[in-house]
């Protein structure tokens, strides 16, 4: 079966789409993909704040709104647990997950943008307590018993509906994160496909499962490349689009450049005709991704709306894919 993947945040460059439109976008072709047919859909809306850009600050409430509109679609979002009051959180997920019947799923992270700590008051040296206390109290929470939480007895209600709790994945870029997600997750989504080895070791050590080898990321080995249009003329689209995912390039290695080793697939990037050469981002014809898809197993993940790209691009793109190649998948 083929299946669609993709990825949300709201940002917008300068000169791109307004907040309100793409907000009604991400809806709209949300519902678009849960009403394809013989076709697998996923959505994934990310998280970051005080972003310029208007970066998604409500992953669970976008996530919410989604599962509103849909009916089968696969959602999850990406959660910065230290930024939320976890007895809190756990209710909020709770009622998400009865909202969706259990269709979204999350990935908690430990944040890693200094101005974002600072604007919730949190100190950066705090993340990883943080994120154990919170993991904690969402087990806890969701066996819908009483349980103590900083000396007060707390009871969390409704349960969620999925049984006994929903999944508990981590993310993070470090090697502590990986091995803290071996002992307290359920499973583990890192920036670098490197730290799963890491992850999967700390699983052998602690005498847990680690399951089968993942499959190696990216096309052609560990290339890191992103989907961001479908088109007749790829380069007529680029011109349309490039400053988008210039603004995304830039932004994104300007938060990241802190973090040890970096995370692959960001750096600075002046020129967008260097960015479009280097494949960073790509803009397919239907026959070129009918190629990459099958041999990807089917699968096609894209971002039809990166850095504000306008939506009638985007919609343009998904009409290309459902016209001319999902029927041949």
């Amino acid at each position: 079966m083929a299946s669609i993947n993709f990825f949300f945040d709201l940002r917008s460059s300068p000169g791109g789409a307004s907040h309100a439109d793409l907000a009604a976008a991400v809806l709209d072709m949300s519902e678009w993909a849960d009403r394809l047919e013989n076709v697998e859909a996923a959505v994934r809306v990310l998280e970051h704040h005080g972003s310029e850009d208007g970066y998604n600050p409500s992953p669970v409430v976008l996530a919410a709104a989604i599962a509103g509109r849909t009916r089968r679609l696969s959602i999850s979002a990406v959660v910065v647990l230290p930024f939320y009051h976890p007895v809190r959180l756990a209710e909020d997920l709770a009622v998400v997950d009865l909202v969706s019947r259990g269709r979204v799923s999350y990935i908690f992270c430990g944040g890693y943008r200094h101005e974002e700590f600072d604007a919730f008051g949190i100190d950066p040296a705090d993340r990883g307590r943080l994120m154990e206390e919170g993991i904690a109290v969402l087990k806890q929470a969701w066996t819908g018993q009483p349980f103590e939480y900083r000396g007060k007895s707390v009871h969390v209600t409704p349960r969620p509906f999925q049984r006994p709790r929903p999944p508990i994945v981590m993310g993070g870029s470090s090697k502590g994160a990986a091995r803290r997600a071996a002992r307290i997750a359920d499973g583990f989504a890192p920036t670098s496909p490197a730290l799963l080895q890491v992850y999967r070791s700390e699983l052998i050590a602690l005498g847990k499962d680690p399951g089968p080898e993942p499959p190696t990321a990216g096309v052609g080995g560990t290339t890191i490349e992103t989907l961001v249009a479908v088109a007749e003329n790829p380069r007529e689209t680029w011109r349309r689009i490039r400053a988008h995912c210039l603004h995304e390039m830039n932004s994104y290695h300007a938060w990241l450049r802190d973090i040890p080793g970096g995370v692959p697939g960001f750096w600075h990037e002046e020129d967008a005709e260097a960015l479009w050469a280097k494949g960073r981002y790509l803009v397919l014809t239907p026959t070129e991704l009918l190629e990459r898809a099958r041999a990807q197993g089917g699968t096609i993940t894209i971002e039809p709306l990166l850095g504000g790209i306008a939506p009638e691009v985007g919609w343009s793109s998904l009409n290309l894919i459902e016209s001319k190649v999902l029927p041949f998948l």
